[in-house]
């Protein structure tokens, strides 16, 4: 897939005035000298964490995400900071750089606003902002190490940054929306910010409009630039201008040909921003889908974004084959089949385990075992279609009888026996298809209604952590392979074919029963099994 340039369409044109002047060019060379590595503060130990795959999946995973999808390849580190407030920036400079989230963020922020706010400081690195951003920041000071340089000079200088700074900002907005696929969620996380009202997201805009708008009408002159100036430290009308700029890139004709899942997916300020629920926008959506295609995909959309699951798959179809005038979009597709399969849907179930038997280019490897699950986890709800899927090319799985099972758990000792309603509460919860037998099982014991859970069973070992999809390792797998378990700080985590497949945040985890298995497993080798 074609890397999209979606910068502001005036940036690299501020960018270039700003650059000729010779004020700015020794500010940048003062910059070079004094704050290169400023990188280095977003490590400080015992203040900043930094995020890994042990220590904050869910996170991590959302990070991975925002990456992939705004196209930064290099890896970025991202670390946590104890602070109040809801920010995230990047330290350092072009090439060296760090991201640093509060933990305020993590703490009260959905997934899709994570996604935003990550994905516009990704754009901002993507688009070389940083070192300007940096300067920015800390122009006074920089200033003043400079001899002969002051006054009249430091404020011109600094009403260029303001100006090149508005359109990088309008930037990563959208770069913010390609993470997190939704326009509506940067507007959300820029509302969040400004300390305004999520009930009320529009409540704030027409002042911001109105104050930058006679602004624009003298820009170039030198009264533009004292008013730009002024209005330099003046945050919350300009959040108000983004999220007014940023709406009206999502309803674009550029956004409809290239973006169109945040095109029709970005209702805030249209017609189709209704509050029906999702099962019934997903209703008029069928029904007009022939009479008035346009609102049928603005309602599909709509339906999808409410968490209604037939819409999540119908749409991802829609991006996979390029049908009912949306463009082939196989990063789109697969990521609305997963949403789907993740919510239980028999049908997303069903395609995301044909897609896993195939595999779908970069955007999802082929794993066999992967899809033949998904596949009879989806025939045991009743898509029909998954059976005949799975006389085509059947997996041959290594299954131990019951009777030789309990000779595994008398090995690893300290699993429980499973009650009916436990048991059917972890089939629905683990994807465990009915002619599965539970053995034994393990949950965190402040279990919610989705809990931390492993269960064993005669084909193999079913796992899920909160937030993920769940995982299976089969017996032919677990007691050929070697599994290997290392401790960190703490912190378990499994690795079987240099594959990384489990891990526990805390003590009492009940990976820790996967610990006691892989030491079982030599013994049950040497025993037959």
């Amino acid at each position: 897939m074609r890397e999209l340039d979606y910068r502001h369409p005036r940036e690299e044109e501020k960018l270039h005035r700003l650059l000729k002047s010779p004020v700015i060019q020794a500010v940048l060379g003062a910059y070079q000298e004094i704050r290169a590595g400023t990188s280095e503060f977003a490590r400080l130990r015992n203040r900043n964490f930094l995020v890994t795959e042990s220590s904050s999946p869910v996170l991590y995973r959302l990070y991975r995400q925002a990456r992939r999808r705004v196209g930064v390849t290099e890896p970025i580190p991202l670390y946590l900071e104890f602070d109040y407030g809801y920010t995230a920036r990047a330290e350092g400079t072009d090439g060296n750089c760090a991201l640093l989230l509060s933990g305020r963020c993590l703490e009260e922020m959905d997934s899709q606003e994570l996604l935003a706010l990550l994905g516009s400081q990704l754009a901002h690195i993507r688009f070389g902002h940083v070192k300007y951003l940096q300067v920015s920041e800390l122009l006074d000071q920089l200033l003043r190490n400079i001899p002969f340089v002051g006054g009249a000079a430091g404020k011109t200088a600094g009403a260029l940054l303001l100006d090149w700074k508005q359109c990088a900002q309008m930037t990563a907005d959208r770069g913010g929306a390609v993470a997190a696929g939704s326009a509506d969620a940067v507007c959300r996380m820029l509302q969040r910010r400004m300390g305004g009202s999520l009930k009320n997201p529009g409540a704030d805009l027409t002042g911001g409009e109105a104050l930058y708008d006679g602004v624009c009408t003298v820009e170039g002159t030198a009264a533009g630039l004292v008013m730009q100036n002024v209005l330099r430290q003046v945050d919350v009308p300009f959040g108000s201008r983004r999220i007014l700029h940023l709406q009206k890139w999502a309803h674009s004709q550029w956004c409809r040909q290239n973006l169109p899942h945040i095109y029709y997916g970005s209702r805030r300020g249209t017609e189709y921003d209704t509050n029906t629920s999702g099962e019934e926008d997903f209703r008029q959506s069928v029904l007009c889908s022939k009479t008035e295609p346009e609102k049928s995909l603005f309602l599909l959309h709509g339906a999808a974004g409410k968490g209604w699951e037939p819409a999540m798959t119908r749409l991802g179809l829609c991006y996979l084959k390029g049908q009912n005038g949306l463009p082939r979009r196989m990063d789109t597709g697969v990521d609305y089949i997963r949403r789907a399969a993740l919510k239980g849907d028999p049908d997303g179930q069903y395609i995301l385990g044909r897609l896993y038997r195939q595999g779908a280019g970069r955007e999802l490897e082929r794993n066999p075992q992967m899809g033949e699950w998904l596949l009879r986890t989806a025939f045991g709800q009743g898509q029909m279609n998954a059976a005949a899927e799975l006389e085509t090319a059947p997996l041959q799985v290594y299954c131990i009888p019951s009777e030789k099972l309990k000779r595994l758990f008398e090995y690893a000792g300290g699993c429980r026996p499973v009650s009916e309603e436990a048991r059917e509460k972890l089939r629905k919860w683990l994807w465990i298809p009915r002619q599965d037998v539970i053995c034994a099982a393990e949950t965190q014991e402040d279990a919610d209604e989705n809990p931390q859970a492993i269960a064993l069973c005669d084909t193999g070992i079913y796992l899920r952590k909160r937030g993920e999809m769940p995982g299976w390792i089969t017996w032919k797998l677990f007691l050929t392979e070697n599994p290997q378990i290392t401790v960190h700080s703490g912190l378990l985590e499994l690795t079987l074919k240099g594959r990384h497949v489990w891990n526990s945040q805390r003590a009492g985890d009940p990976a820790q029963i996967v610990q006691k298995l892989a030491a079982a497993a030599k013994a049950c080798r040497r025993g037959g099994i």
